[in-house]
């Protein structure tokens, strides 16, 4: 019998949840499991699946009482905790990697953002709808990281572009309100300006405008649904597919 016959009907868990369970230590990787091999590409795809709101296939896991039955390791730069462990995951671990990295922002080549093609100032505009992008990077002789602009707020906000990293699960509320202030900056009117006061109200309103539409992510990422199959504890260890990744 294959552990997909052995295994139960699938379980919703959102992401926000699956977050928090990575967070803790509580989901491990079994040594088996090969290491990252997405690209960007597909890192891209899957992130537009989130934002989109759009249905995934299930993981599996095996849940772990007691001992473990494999040697494990945590999640790749998931491993700052020593939670106990409640499951070893046994498929999905690429969409899960993809997801924890992307919302730390520790891709050395590549950084995630969301296009919000409404706040989109550049002239450049190359698309009419929300979706996740990714900027490559590299280094300089210098050894700085390129392209400079995308360390920058205010030039990200005016290519319509925030990191993907602040759609996070949990309280981001500092972080977003000073990435907010420094994005939008440039456009903040001075007391001396014609119409200073209607100015103003404009730059307040725009920047509630664009925190609104950050919650409205947040909240569709921290809610969406990754759900898995669950093989109990006493699963034999020969049983395993060969095939899971």
């Amino acid at each position: 019998m294959s552990i997909m016959q052995q295994s139960s009907k699938a379980q919703d868990r959102t992401l926000g949840a699956w977050f928090n369970q990575i967070d803790q230590g509580s989901v491990k990787l079994p040594r088996f499991q090969r290491f990252e091999a997405w690209d960007r590409g597909r890192i891209t795809s899957f992130l537009n699946t989130i934002i989109s709101n759009l249905p995934v296939g299930v993981t599996l896991v095996l849940e772990v009482a007691g001992p473990e039955k494999f040697v494990s390791r945590y999640i790749v730069s998931a491993d700052r905790t020593t939670g106990t462990v409640t499951q070893n995951l046994l498929d999905g671990q690429q969409r899960l990697t993809a997801f924890w990295r992307a919302m730390h922002d520790n891709y050395e080549w590549e950084t995630f953002f969301v296009y919000l093609p409404q706040f989109d100032r550049s002239g450049e505009t190359v698309g009419e709808e929300v979706e996740v992008r990714c900027v490559p990077r590299w280094f300089n002789k210098n050894d700085m990281r390129m392209p400079r602009w995308a360390e920058e707020p205010a030039k990200c906000f005016e290519r319509g572009l925030i990191p993907i990293a602040l759609l996070q699960p949990g309280d981001l509320m500092t972080k977003i309100d000073s990435w907010l202030d420094a994005a939008i900056k440039p456009l903040e009117p001075t007391e001396v300006e014609p119409d200073a006061l209607k100015k103003f109200k404009a730059y307040s309103d725009l920047k509630d405008k664009i925190k609104g539409e950050i919650t409205a992510l947040r909240e569709r990422v921290t809610y969406f649904n990754l759900p898995y199959l669950s093989l109990p504890s006493d699963t034999r260890k020969d049983s395993r597919s060969t095939s899971v990744h």
